[in-house]
Order: C-alpha cells, then sequence, then structure tokens
C-alpha cells in the first residue's frame, strides 16, 4: 500500500487493529498510499477484504461509534488512507477461533456482525461497486482467504466432486481454489 519497506517505518512485526503504540506503530496517515496516488490523478478507489495495517492515531480501543452516524474512527481508517469506499472489510485476520461465516466487517466505517460467508461479501461488494459507471477507478481486492483459520469452505465454493479436505494443508488448498 505504502511502496516503502515496513521497516522504515519501525514496522517489523505484526500491525493490530488496536491503538497505534510504540509496540504496534501504524503507518502515519500522512504517508501517502497507492490509493492516495490513484485519487489525486482522479480515480475513485475502494477497498474490498482485509485491511490489516493498522489504526489511526485518533482510535482509542473502542469498537463503538465515535460519531452520531455509527461511524468508530478505528473502522473508518481505510478511509484516511485514501480509500473512498471500503466493504466488507475486516481490520485484522479472522480469529483463529472465529469463523468465516461469523464475524465482524466493517462497512464504510460501520461496525456490524456477518453470517454470510467473508469471501462471498467482500466479491459481492467488489462486484457491485466494480459495475458502477464511474471511471476512472483503482480497487485493492484483499480477501482473507486462504489464511489461517484453514476452514473447508462451502460447497459452493469449490468444483463439483471436489474431495472433502481434511488435513490443515488440504483445507488451505481447498480455500486456495474457493
Amino acid at each position: 500500500m505504502f511502496g516503502r519497506y515496513p521497516r522504515r517505518d519501525n514496522i517489523g512485526a505484526l500491525i493490530d487493529a488496536v491503538p497505534p503504540s510504540i509496540n504496534n506503530p501504524s503507518p502515519s496517515i500522512y504517508t501517502d498510499t497507492i490509493a492516495d496516488l490513484a485519487r489525486s490523478a482522479g480515480y475513485k478507489t475502494g477497498l474490498f477484504g482485509k485491511w490489516h495495517l493498522g489504526t489511526s492515531t485518533y482510535y482509542n480501543g473502542d469498537p463503538s461509534p465515535d460519531f452520531p452516524n455509527g461511524i468508530d474512527i478505528g473502522a473508518f481508517t481505510p478511509a484516511l488512507y485514501g480509500f473512498d469506499v471500503f466493504r466488507g472489510v475486516t481490520m485484522e485476520n479472522i480469529p483463529l477461533n472465529g469463523s468465516y461465516s461469523d464475524w465482524t466487517r466493517n462497512d464504510g466505517g460501520r461496525y456490524s456482525q456477518s453470517t454470510t460467508y467473508a469471501p462471498e461479501v467482500q466479491l459481492t461488494a467488489f462486484i457491485a461497486w466494480w459495475s458502477q459507471n464511474q471511471n476512472p477507478k483503482f480497487a485493492v481486492v484483499a480477501p482473507n482467504i486462504p489464511h489461517s483459520p484453514y476452514r473447508v469452505p462451502p460447497a459452493q465454493w469449490l468444483p463439483p466432486s471436489y474431495p472433502l479436505p481434511s488435513t490443515q494443508r488440504e483445507k488451505f488448498d481447498a480455500m486456495t481454489v474457493a
């Protein structure tokens, strides 16, 4: 997103969606992103899938809304990095004990729970946005899969007669196919 080596911004580990700190540095909101550059060239920008690049320094760690319109400043972070639209976003990975069919989603800075398969939400949101007559446009589609936790995808996301995965590697492979 930033075109920089993370260590140049003192990032040497996973960035969590908790308030930025010395132990959890998030890239400065003043660091240009590819979305900022696209917007400055007249593109509409969209993000669909996983953000996982931290939150703004304004986030206090409380995921409840900060504004009367239901927007949480932590969930609004992708807009601060140049995205006009962000839908079906997870601010981190799906938790290891979590489910791709019961997850916390972020749509334009508003958190909600979803019981729809996360990749389906993300793909549907991307297709709806992309099909709008707005050109030029630039999108980042960053699905959570294949990523731990490894789960067996819904049957309709796999080719007919795809073998039922049982090992972690087989589940990873099935998520890649999905």
